[in-house]
Parts: structure tokens; sequence; C-alpha cells
């Protein structure tokens, strides 16, 4: 019996445990993104800058990038976005050492898996 409530007491605390948000500093990438042949790389800045960058799917050309800021909300585990002026806020379901996956709430995305990437 003691047993089992040390493996209870266990799982409680590792249900509980938050992730570590200095992972998500580095780049992160989304290939297929919205459903299309392209890839999506997010990159994420000690200080709070997000760059986008966006290649098409065929022959890796750079389709656009574009920079904005971000922040972390650690008690209600959100991740807050601005590009172009549009914020948007994001659930973050997974935080790993090589895997980001984050729920678009604002506009009531599905989620969407990235792994990371080493950048030259």
């Amino acid at each position: 019996m003691k047993h089992f409530l040390l493996l209870f007491v266990l799982f409680a605390f590792l249900g509980d445990a938050k992730p570590d948000y200095n992972l998500l500093v580095g780049s992160w990438m989304h290939k297929n993104y919205k459903d299309t042949p392209d890839t999506a790389i997010f990159s994420f800045s000690k200080d709070s800058i997000l760059t986008l960058e966006m290649f098409k799917g065929e022959t890796d050309e750079v389709i656009g990038s574009i920079n904005g800021r971000y922040s972390i909300n650690k008690k209600e585990n959100k991740l807050f976005m601005e590009v172009l002026g549009r914020p948007k806020t994001f659930n973050i379901l997974v935080l790993k050492k090589d895997v980001l996956t984050i729920k678009n709430i604002t506009d009531n995305k599905d989620a969407q898996t990235f792994e990371r990437i080493e950048r030259k």
C-alpha cells in the first residue's frame, strides 16, 4: 500500500510538471504547412523576436520571411505571437527538446506539430 501511494504521488507530480520554456528558443519546422506542400520555419530568439520563413515545397525557394514578437504566459501555458499587427494565442500542448505542438486558440485551428531544426 505504501508503494502504491508513493507511485500515485509521483504520477501526480509529473503530470503537473511545466515544460522548460527555454526549449522554445531556436528554429522549428513544419512541412505541409496549412495543408500545402510548403514548409514553415518559426525561429524564436531569446529577445522575444519571432521570425517566420516560408519555403516552396517542390523547390525549397524562399517564398517570404517576416518578423514579429512573441511572449509566453507560463502560468497558463500559452504562447502569444504578433505578426503584421495581428495577435494570435496558442496553447502549448507539447514542448520538448525536438518537438513543439501548439494549438491556435484565437482562430480555433487544429494543433500543429513542429520539429526542431539546426540552422546554419
